[in-house]
């Protein structure tokens, strides 16, 4: 459709947003001087309606912008297979679904899955974080059920680690400059006189003789452009953010304009990036704007194009700053921590590696070995000589963030399923299963041969049996 202005052709062009703030946004910069904007309701009334006029090369046009609202949140059976005793769950991979999508899959493993186990299993356990046992679900999902399996594998370990005494000799030297402590090469022993006897021995003859001295430059290259799940792992280790809320907070700072679009696994930025005008945006900032100036200073030599982690999902970029704020009216604590994570990794991404230097002194003490790091020393007596004990120590509680980076080595890409939490099945921070025997039960049903459980055991009970 088109309308004559003037005698010249103008043509109507339709834009739509994936959300109303989104298509307010756009509309609000692209009418700026074009005489104002018009806003009108559309078919839906959550969806209005942005008219005003614009002008792309020499083509003058009407422009029209809408959005569409939403999200597909989950598919349905058909009624007749919607009870859970209507069929046999298996039937479930053949039942006709309301909306033939790519999530079909997932709908057709969860229910399935989830409907037999509940069925055949929930019966056969007392579960003492269950409020109401009859309305008990044991779901099952391809994300929720590899993730938990993290988590129960770690506790596993945890629960299994015997602790063992072990023997180690400390060193350290004390002057006017400070303390030197020195670690012993050998690590440890477990035999108690072995570690004796080399004790003795090094304190029979304390001298101590400078082997090697080692001066080294280090580097600490920056990180790769941000991907959701390194935005995930570091607002959990910075803030202690699980990564749900997380995610929130990124979705409201990208539906604002602030932040690029947060769902993405690229970590490379592509070359027709202009990353200058990203950085440039921020110079005005009354914290980190004079380290932006100097990253656009050539002079300074402090640019460094970004590395590229070697992932690209071919749909986004890497999460990066899209607009400048030095703090909005309206935002919590959250908002603006998550902000400046952003900011400060993506000026990070185009920085040069920061340089350090270290030096390592190796020493020799009645032919055992030791060494420290930091401190150029040339001969001493020990201050201090002495053997000390210790035992073992299981791996700790995975934290969120080292889910995360397991979920993601194995590529179960997924964000962590809520349910876990709101089940009982895991609790923050760091995440602990719940209810890890009767996963311990399930795992021993599904293991077994097919006589049928007898007795109910409570958790409590299993867990005081192992």
């Amino acid at each position: 459709m088109s309308r004559r202005s003037g005698g010249g052709r103008m043509i109507r062009v339709l834009n739509v947003a994936e959300k109303p703030s989104v298509a307010k946004a756009v509309a609000e910069i692209l009418s700026r001087g074009s005489g104002g904007m018009r806003s009108r309701l559309g078919r839906s009334r959550y969806n209005r309606v942005f008219e005003f006029e614009y002008t792309i090369g020499n083509q003058a046009c009407h422009m029209l912008v809408t959005s569409v609202i939403g999200h597909l949140m989950e598919l349905e059976f058909d009624d007749r297979f919607r009870k859970w005793h209507s069929c046999d769950p298996a039937d479930l991979y053949h039942a006709p679904v309301r909306k033939h999508v790519p999530q079909e899959i997932d709908l057709r493993i969860g229910a399935s899955f989830t409907r037999f186990q509940t069925m055949l299993l929930k019966d056969l356990f007392v579960l003492d974080f269950a409020s109401d046992n009859r309305s008990l679900v044991l779901s099952y999902g391809p994300c929720q059920f590899p993730t938990l399996g993290f988590i129960v594998e770690r506790y596993w370990e945890i629960q299994s680690h015997e602790a063992e005494e072990f023997w180690t000799i400390n060193c350290s030297h004390t002057s006017e400059e400070g303390t030197a402590n020195f670690i012993w090469m050998r690590g440890h022993l477990f035999d108690y006189t072995s570690a004796v006897v080399i004790y003795e021995m090094c304190v029979e003859e304390p001298a101590a003789t400078v082997k090697n001295v080692k001066h080294q430059e280090k580097l600490k290259y920056p990180p790769y452009p941000l991907s959701t799940v390194e935005l995930q792992k570091r607002a959990s280790r910075f803030f202690r953010m699980s990564s749900e809320h997380t995610m929130k907070i990124a979705e409201e700072l990208y539906q604002a304009g602030f932040i690029s679009y947060p769902r993405t696994e690229t970590d490379g930025f592509s070359v027709n990036t202009d990353l200058h005008a990203i950085v440039r945006e921020q110079v005005a900032h009354p914290i980190w704007g004079s380290y932006a100036q100097q990253l656009l200073d050539v002079e300074a030599r402090l640019w460094r194009n970004p590395s590229n982690g070697g992932h690209a999902d071919k749909a986004h970029p890497p999460i990066h700053p899209t607009k400048f704020s030095a703090g909005e009216t309206g935002w919590s604590q959250d908002h603006n921590r998550l902000y400046e994570l952003v900011v400060r990794h993506f000026l990070a991404c185009v920085s040069q590696p920061a340089v350090g230097a270290e030096t390592i002194v190796e020493i020799d003490i009645a032919g055992e070995q030791f060494s420290a790091s930091g401190r150029v020393i040339i001969a001493f007596i020990p201050t201090s000589l002495t053997l000390d004990s210790g035992v073992t120590r299981p791996p700790p509680l995975l934290s969120e963030a080292d889910l995360l980076s397991c979920m993601d080595k194995s590529f179960t890409f997924c964000y962590l399923d809520e349910k876990l939490v709101d089940t009982g099945l895991t609790k923050f921070f760091g995440l602990r299963p719940s209810a890890l025997s009767w996963y311990l039960e399930i795992a021993s049903a599904y293991s077994t041969s097919s006589a049928p459980f007898t007795t109910k055991r409570s958790p409590s009970t299993r867990a005081r049996d192992q």
